[in-house]
């Protein structure tokens, strides 16, 4: 593996990135997906030194950065990032153990784990297998639960809904009016029990999801009317006229036409069809490395540009 994506398992099916290795069946214990992630490593803090030259002699001293903690990993012993000294390391065990309940009722299912950026950033993907949700005709979108962890303290615990439209594996945004669609969580002392604690949020997150799905479905009831429209809507999430941002807008056009799922009945030519195109363009074709484009699909730049999209279509 490359340095991004440094080990990750995918149950069945490559999705979007084209990466990680495929398993027939989902990991029926935490332990087993665990493994198969190549998580099965700790962390733990260890303390700061700074050295300095002493001016007399020349001599080098060291002092402890009493305020400051280096989380190390346990399996190479190598430095992940630097930490306040009140940071609480969450171990990837305990993310696995959070899923372990779901799992046993048989209405979830691990879908994707793995490691990113050297173990600095971690996360499980769980499938919601009691349903899906019908947008228009046969465009269907999946639920899933995706929580993430950072071991460099530039992330906190998050928890969020992801939906993910079928035919294309889009992974697709939720409405910014819906407050429950991510929790997060600083790492302090007992962080994965408060996550236990907030079940009752996280159920709650297929009800608020299904607010987000009307949304889905008054875009698809919309009509783009004009080419006018389909252009100034696009000038306002790629702004510019340089050849990048040209490229992105005619990328985007042609996927509006031509894209997964552009020709089913109800999609074509609505706002449904047109954020799908965009969210087709950041999930699959953006850049040339799969591996930064699934760091920025979740984490960076492209949630944000699909988050925009979702608002500017939902106001054309």
């Amino acid at each position: 593996m490359a340095a991004e994506v440094e080990t990750m398992f995918s149950v069945r099916e490559r999705p979007w990135h084209g990466l990680g290795v495929i398993l027939d069946d989902a990991p029926p214990t935490w332990q087993e997906a665990y493994k198969m992630a190549g998580l099965d490593w700790g962390v733990k803090k260890q303390d700061v030194f700074r050295y300095h030259e002493v001016a007399l002699d020349d001599t080098m001293m060291y002092e402890q950065l009493v305020n400051y903690s280096t989380i190390i990993r346990s399996d190479n012993n190598e430095s992940l990032g630097i930490v306040g000294a009140g940071y609480q390391p969450v171990q990837n065990a305990e993310m696995f153990q959070f899923f372990d309940e779901y799992i046993k009722t048989g209405l979830v299912e691990y879908n994707t784990a793995g490691s990113l950026k050297d173990g600095r950033i971690v996360w499980v993907l769980a499938k919601m297998i009691y349903g899906s949700t019908r947008i228009v005709g046969d465009d269907v979108v999946d639920h899933y639960l995706l929580l993430s962890n950072s071991h460099d303290g530039t992330r906190r615990v998050s928890i969020s809904m992801t939906p993910i439209r079928v035919v294309c594996w889009n992974t697709l945004n939720m409405s910014d009016a819906s407050h429950a669609a991510r929790i997060t969580f600083k790492h302090t002392k007992g962080v994965i029990a408060r996550t236990q604690d907030t079940m009752d949020i996280l159920a709650n997150l297929s009800f608020e999801f299904e607010k987000t799905a009307d949304l889905y479905r008054a875009l698809a009831a919309k009509n783009v009317k004009s080419q006018a429209s389909l252009n100034e809507f696009l000038m306002e999430l790629f702004p510019g006229d340089g050849v990048r941002r040209t490229n992105q807008r005619e990328n985007v056009m042609e996927l509006f036409e031509t894209g997964a799922g552009a020709d089913l009945p109800g999609v074509r030519d609505t706002w449904w069809g047109a954020y799908n195109a965009v969210t087709e363009y950041i999930d699959h074709d953006r850049g040339t490395d799969a591996e930064k484009r699934l760091i920025s699909t979740w984490f960076g730049q492209g949630a944000s540009i699909k988050a925009t999209a979702l608002a500017l279509a939902t106001g054309m």
